[in-house]
C-alpha cells in the first residue's frame, strides 16, 4: 500500500482522512500503522535555521574558538532545552566525556523549531551578532 499523509487544516480534510481509514482493509497479514503527530519543521524553517547558524558561525567565538554550524546547532538546541525547562539528558559518553542527548531538529515540530529560532535571535541580540534578516524565509 502507498503511504498517505493528511495535513489536517480543516473539516473537509479531516473527513477525507476518516473515510480513508474506514476504507482500509483489516483482514491482511500485514497490519497498517496510523500515526497522528504535529507537523515537523518546514523546509523554509530549516533554511532559516541554517542561514542563522551560518551567520553565527562566521561571526561568533565560543570558548576561544570559531565553531562550525553543527557545533552552534548543538549549543543552541541544548541551551533552548535548558531555557525552556525540558531537562535534556546529559550522559557520560563512551570515553567518559559528557554528551547532551538532544532532540534532532529534523524531527522537531514547527512550534518547537520556532522556539529554537527565537532563542537564536535573542542570543544574537545579546551578543551583537548581526543576522541577514531580509534573506530568511518566513
Amino acid at each position: 500500500m502507498e503511504k498517505q499523509t493528511y495535513l489536517i487544516r480543516d473539516n473537509r480534510i479531516r473527513q477525507n482522512c476518516i473515510e480513508a481509514i474506514q476504507n482500509l482493509p483489516t483482514n491482511t497479514d500485514r497490519p497498517l500503522q496510523i500515526i497522528i503527530q504535529e507537523d515537523t519543521r518546514s523546509l523554509a524553517q530549516n533554511a532559516k535555521l541554517h542561514a542563522m547558524l551560518t551567520d553565527v558561525s562566521r561571526q561568533a567565538v565560543f570558548m576561544g574558538k570559531k565553531r562550525s554550524v553543527e557545533y552552534w546547532k548543538s549549543l543552541f538546541v541544548s541551551g533552548w532545552q535548558i531555557a525552556t525547562g525540558q531537562n535534556p539528558e546529559i550522559v557520560p559518553g563512551l570515553e567518559g566525556e559528557f554528551i547532551n542527548i538532544r532532540e534532532s531538529t529534523a524531527k522537531m515540530s514547527v512550534k518547537k523549531l520556532s522556539g529554537v529560532i527565537e532563542y537564536i535571535h535573542a542570543y544574537c541580540a545579546m551578543n551583537d551578532i548581526s543576522l541577514r534578516a531580509g534573506d530568511y524565509y518566513e
